[in-house]
């Protein structure tokens, strides 16, 4: 880059090299200049300001370029420091995932235990101010388990345990039953399907039937641990339909063995997802209980 001084001083010598060129000129042709101190000046005043806007201009350029590199250069570490923001905050929401399945049942451990008392209590002290029964779910809540508190928590944890045992185990026949079926073909089994995954593995299996492919997930009719399959029901129907939309899946069924309060909920909570549906898509998502064979013959009947 050439800098201000070097510019100046060309610009001098061209200025120069002009006014000897109109001299040399005059004198070969043997003219008179004949020039007055006022001229001379306003003369010499017009080259120093034509030298200084050339400079000034040059210099705006210069600027200009220097400008756009640095705006280029702080825009590139922007970017940078957004992707690592973006990133540690991955990594943060993932930490955060992973440990709220812990967090969660502990919450449950400790006020499950809790919740039959407090009902009992306030029962029995005929509460009906909003402000008195928080106060009296707070201190529930706050103070120290009694032993029978304790006994409630442990067999309430127990129940739900045992429920879980329960569900995965009539999971797994269900499944194989499935997949021994000459009306169905299996294409992808899981362990469990999650309504906070994407794509395949929000269901428990993939399968054909009729040529069609099928998604297919099992709740439990145990009341103790309904909350698992309620809870974002409504969110998970709604990314079945895109799968559904983009011909990922052409049906999908949430099936169990037998009708129940967990059923009739879903069923509830299906009506009000889908009350917006066309109904060529609400035709597809199906809520199914009763027996393994009744289950094929009903999924083999309603797949067009």
């Amino acid at each position: 880059m050439i800098s201000y001084k070097k510019l100046g001083l060309l610009l001098i010598a061209f200025i120069l090299g002009i006014i000897a060129f109109l001299i040399f000129q005059n004198i070969l042709h043997k003219e008179q200049i004949n020039i007055s101190t006022i001229e001379l000046i306003g003369f010499i005043s017009s080259l120093v300001l034509s030298t200084a806007s050339v400079v000034l201009a040059i210099a705006a350029i210069n600027l200009g370029k220097s400008s756009e590199k640095i705006m280029i250069e702080r825009n590139d570490k922007s970017i940078e420091q957004q992707n690592q923001i973006f990133t540690k905050t991955i990594e943060v929401l993932q930490r955060i995932e992973s440990s709220t399945g812990v967090t969660e049942k502990r919450i449950e451990d400790i006020i499950a235990g809790r919740v039959g008392l407090i009902a009992d209590k306030l029962s029995s002290k005929n509460i009906r101010d909003r402000d008195k029964i928080e106060q009296e779910i707070t201190k529930s809540l706050t103070e120290k388990l009694t032993p029978e508190e304790e006994e409630i928590r442990r067999r309430n944890k127990q129940e739900r345990e045992d429920a879980i045992s329960k569900y995965n185990e009539y999971h797994e026949g269900l499944l194989v039953s499935l997949s021994n079926s000459d009306k169905i073909k299996a294409l992808k089994l899981g362990k469990h399907g999650a309504y906070s995954k994407e794509g395949e593995d929000m269901f428990d299996g993939i399968f054909e039937v009729k040529e069609k492919k099928i998604a297919i997930s099992i709740f439990s009719d145990e009341s103790i641990i309904e909350n698992i399959f309620l809870y974002g029901f409504t969110e998970f129907i709604s990314k079945v339909s895109h799968e559904i939309d983009e011909n990922k899946i052409e049906y999908f069924f949430y099936i169990s063995n037998v009708q129940s309060k967990t059923s009739q909920k879903l069923i509830e909570q299906l009506e009000e997802a889908t009350k917006l549906f066309k109904n060529e898509l609400k035709n597809k998502i199906y809520i199914l209980t009763g027996a393994n064979n009744d289950l094929i013959n009903s999924i083999h009947e309603k797949v067009k």
